[in-house]
């Protein structure tokens, strides 16, 4: 087995470093940080209209609005 030679791991590890190297610079180019999202205009297209219909109903039934919530665990900011 490859791995069993110590050499050619040490040189499969060089290459795993020094391939994560390059890959975690690439965010310290000085492109920016964050980036504002647009708002989106116009009506929203629903491709499976029977999932949004159940959606909807289930919106109504319990007077709730079905959607994505995260927490952001660094600032423990809500985004929703």
């Amino acid at each position: 087995m490859i791995l069993k030679n110590k050499r050619m791991l040490k040189i499969g590890i060089c290459v795993g470093i020094l391939g994560l190297s390059l890959t975690s610079l690439e965010a310290f180019k000085g492109g920016p940080l964050q980036v504002e999202a647009k708002e989106k205009t116009g009506q929203v297209k629903h491709k499976h209209q029977a999932t949004y219909k159940e959606f909807s109903q289930l919106e109504k039934k319990f007077d709730a609005r079905l959607g994505v919530y995260a927490i952001d665990t660094g600032t423990n900011q809500t985004i929703s």
